[in-house]
């Protein structure tokens, strides 16, 4: 059965915005050099820029599921583009750094919400029986961002400037909104939910200093003892704000999805994909510019193949778990993005673009294969009042398993460089080293996805 004309438009109105928060976070990176001689500030200083972003957007996400119950789901979209919004005009003034600072922190205060968000919408209005066709629309966005945003951005910059292209953000949020204001249907949020202060406090603590300890890691090593320091308390943190919620009556964020079997094992499946993928992302520009000596263009066309085809795969195995279900895709997922860790254990200086190009193309489709279905399954049976708390938890472990993985990955190569030797040598060694750790942890789960499911109790 088709969707209804004013369903279509709902439907539009979620999906544009939550692929303009995800495109957003790829448009910073190519105008920081502009930003940095606009307002004479050094590299360290302009990378806040994407640190408060990803950090504050991260801490949102666990928010999410309270959110959704005290103000329903169209007043919190309708907030969260606002903000969005507000945001991206504060970004396109090109007044002063503290101001586009801030306004990137509203940005990330509406692009945190905005992602969860737009998964409990789709999933709330499709069948169960079509849930990974709903999922397989979120994949399209999730890939067509980092395909498009560094071109966008790139041209803008060099054509115009760089806060033209957060004054196009903004009046595409404008135009979001008003679709959003017209289309969404009104419903009423359950004012007598309170949030928990402890709660929010302990969530942004321990997630916070997890995040913050692993992205540390790469720079100043595993035993610094600002990492340390902050993943013990991110640790504490996280275990303190767990207890909590096993004790509340309405907790901030129910970890009882944890509980059904099928929703636990996607969630891991997740975290172990994410793990295995992300470091990937961030090592292979720097092989291809630093050691084969590409420029960066290329090494950012490089990446586009593989974002063309996630986004491509994800409606069509979102299509396939509606009839199939999860095993074959995750079999099929977890085999591809195996042996495309593996092929770069074995890189060498000599590789052509066009074999790099391919083999990252093919990790890529490993996980479009993986993403719609595992993120459909997940929630397959939760009832509808724990959806929104199974959303808001797979995608902080998510984050964290993401941040994790790419320390992992990125403390591998540094560890081999500062052994000494050539530089392109040892770059070379590093990377052959950082993706074996992502080939071990994505063969661990393809045999985790070999074995059986435990029944629900």
């Amino acid at each position: 059965m088709n969707p209804s004309p004013s369903k279509k438009l709902q439907l539009a109105a979620v999906l544009s915005g939550a692929l303009l928060c995800m495109l957003n976070q790829y448009l910073v990176s190519p105008a920081l050099p502009a930003v940095m001689a606009e307002f004479r500030v050094t590299a360290d200083v302009v990378q806040w820029l994407t640190t408060g972003f990803t950090m504050t957007s991260a801490l949102m996400i666990p928010l999410t599921a309270f959110l959704i119950r005290r103000l329903a789901p169209r007043r919190l979209f309708l907030i969260a583009m606002g903000l969005f919004f507000l945001g991206s005009l504060l970004l396109g003034s090109g007044l002063s750094f503290g101001m586009a600072l801030l306004g990137r922190i509203l940005q990330a205060l509406g692009a945190g919400v905005m992602m969860p968000l737009a998964q409990v919408f789709l999933l709330g209005s499709a069948p169960k029986e079509k849930r990974g066709s709903a999922m397989g629309k979120m994949g399209l966005v999730i890939a067509a961002a980092p395909a498009l945003g560094p071109v966008l951005a790139g041209l803008t910059v060099d054509r115009f400037s760089w806060y033209w292209l957060f004054r196009g953000v903004a009046i595409c949020a404008a135009g979001v909104l008003l679709l959003a204001w017209v289309c969404l249907p009104r419903q009423k949020g359950d004012h007598t939910a309170a949030l928990d202060l402890p709660s929010l406090l302990l969530s942004c603590l321990g997630f916070g200093c997890l995040l913050y300890g692993f992205s540390a890691i790469p720079e100043a090593g595993f035993l610094a003892p600002e990492v340390l320091i902050s993943l013990v308390v991110g640790v504490v943190g996280l275990f303190l704000f767990i207890r909590r919620q096993g004790i509340l009556k309405e907790p901030f964020l129910d970890l009882r999805v944890l509980r059904t079997p099928s929703y636990r094992r996607a969630v891991v499946l997740m975290m172990v994909a994410n793990a295995s993928l992300a470091g990937g992302t961030v090592l292979l520009p720097i092989f291809v510019q630093n050691v084969c000596g590409y420029s960066a263009t290329a090494s950012g066309m490089l990446m586009a193949p593989g974002a063309i085809l996630m986004g491509l795969l994800a409606p069509i195995s979102g299509r396939i778990f509606d009839r199939k279900g999860p095993r074959i895709l995750n079999l099929t997922g977890f085999t591809i993005l195996f042996l495309g860790n593996l092929a770069f254990c074995f890189l060498t200086p000599h590789w052509s673009l066009l074999l790099i190009g391919t083999l990252y193309s093919l990790r890529m489709i490993g996980m479009a294969v993986n993403n719609s279905s595992l993120l459909a399954w997940s929630t397959m049976d939760l009832s509808e009042t724990m959806t929104p708390h199974g959303v808001s938890v797979m995608n902080t472990f998510r984050q964290i398993a993401g941040a994790f993985g790419t320390a992992l990955m990125v403390f591998a190569l540094r560890l081999t460089e500062q052994a000494g030797g050539s530089t392109l040598t040892a770059t070379t060694q590093g990377l052959s080293l950082a993706f074996a750790l992502a080939a071990a942890i994505s063969l661990f789960a393809l045999l985790l996805t070999l074995k059986p499911l435990a029944k629900s109790t």
